[in-house]
């Protein structure tokens, strides 16, 4: 017996679909760890990192007895060194000191990338992917399904959506428009005011308006619904995606696409006039544009009351949305079916549903936004009809692509 064909028989109501994203662009997950300059070597001859297995790196120094020399070199302090500049040293100096061969430390290597450096900036912490117990890079679950969640707030908000017909374990409360448009009155009055921490909470309570749709008793009363409980989303299941390989990572510097407008006007733009941009030294693994990521959605349809196609339908919205009210300043992809934005770096309107929500009153309430959270420049951001007025990009081999951007496809239902 097919154990597949089994499972669907017992539980008729959860839906499983085999997913694929391919990376368009370089995508980033992070792990929230950082890779300091010991624990890599940058070989500005070959334009590549080395990113090194600390086990082998320091049994190698251990056993010819260079292990006590390598620690007090990294602890002394170093002379005519700028108070600005990153003092913290690297390991290829040392070695180079040394004279210990290219030959012996690049067996230490864990794996490798190439990198270009861009506008004379230093690469020093490098914002490492996140990898499971055996050190593969992946995709969480969770990262997925969050973006997910943004699209379906954004489409659920902004358009009739039909549930499910089939009868689901829960009675489920409508979705009050009423309420969601008093909520965007007030987050637009107060979070300028108060800041990030006002725009999470008006936030909040608007996935609670839109998510929390179960009605549950706890006991003889009602569940309060601003308990996650109440979450459809806890029907909605997304597994972590399969591993990839350490050779499906990229290193990729953060550089700024300045919009057509904000291009005369912003000292901060490359000296090279024909670029448009600006980079500074904030460097993370990726994946490599066309890296194909797999994973399984699940969807139990007693608890999540909208089918694969309204999810689909929502990315599809959502993109519509950010090429709509951002994109199209830069010239940046055209709008196409299918297209998602993953992982950290990707930009604001790629995390937020600003836009969608609030449509042409947008521009007005971001820009404001960033202005208070952000000392520099965004006080211009509506004059110039664009915010943010920078879009993030990479480029590679004379192709420049856009961070995070993927392309989800149904494979196996």
């Amino acid at each position: 017996m097919n154990p597949k064909i089994e499972e669907n028989k017992m539980t008729p109501y959860l839906k499983r679909y085999r997913m694929k994203i391919t990376a368009l662009g370089p995508i980033h997950v992070g792990d929230g760890k950082k890779l300091k300059k010991i624990e890599y070597i940058y070989d500005k001859q070959n334009n590549r990192v080395f990113v090194l297995d600390t086990t082998k790196t320091y049994s190698y120094l251990e056993q010819e007895g260079k292990l006590c020399r390598f620690q007090e070199y990294i602890l002394s302090p170093e002379k005519d060194r700028c108070k600005d500049e990153d003092n913290s040293k690297d390991i290829f100096s040392f070695l180079l000191k040394e004279n210990i061969s290219k030959e012996i430390w690049e067996s230490w290597k864990s794996y490798d990338y190439g990198i270009t450096v861009r506008e004379d900036k230093r690469l020093n912490e490098i914002h490492s992917f996140a990898k499971d117990a055996n050190g593969n890079p992946y995709i969480p679950g969770s990262s997925i399904k969050g973006m997910i969640r943004t699209a379906l707030l954004a489409y659920l908000v902004g358009n009739k959506v039909e549930g499910s017909d089939e009868e689901g374990m829960f009675l489920y409360r409508k979705i009050d428009k009423q309420q969601i448009q008093y909520t965007l009155s007030k987050a637009k009055k107060e979070s300028i005011a108060v800041g990030k921490r006002d725009l999470r909470k008006e936030s909040g309570e608007l996935e609670a308006l839109v998510f929390h749709q179960l009605e549950l008793r706890n006991g003889i009363r009602m569940e309060n619904q601003r308990n996650a409980v109440c979450s459809i989303l806890r029907g909605l299941l997304v597994r972590d995606s399969q591993p990839l390989s350490l050779k499906d990572l990229d290193l990729a510097q953060k550089v700024d696409l300045f919009s057509e407008n904000a291009r005369r006007r912003d000292s901060r733009i490359s000296r090279d006039d024909k670029e448009k941009t600006h980079a500074i030294s904030t460097f993370k693994e990726v994946l490599r544009p066309g890296t194909e990521i797999y994973f399984d959605l699940i969807l139990d349809s007693k608890v999540f009351p909208y089918s694969l196609d309204t999810i689909l339908a929502a990315l599809d919205y959502f993109n519509e949305q950010c090429y709509s009210y951002h994109y199209k300043h830069f010239q940046r992809p055209t709008f196409e079916k299918g297209i998602v934005w993953l992982g950290g770096g990707a930009g604001y309107c790629t995390k937020t549903v600003s836009y969608p929500l609030l449509q042409e009153e947008g521009l007005d309430f971001v820009s404001a936004i960033l202005a208070k959270n952000f000392s520099n420049y965004h006080d211009r951001d509506k004059e110039l009809g664009v915010s943010p007025r920078t879009t993030p990009i990479f480029t590679q081999s004379n192709h420049t692509y856009d961070q995070g951007m993927g392309k989800i496809e149904l494979v196996e239902s």
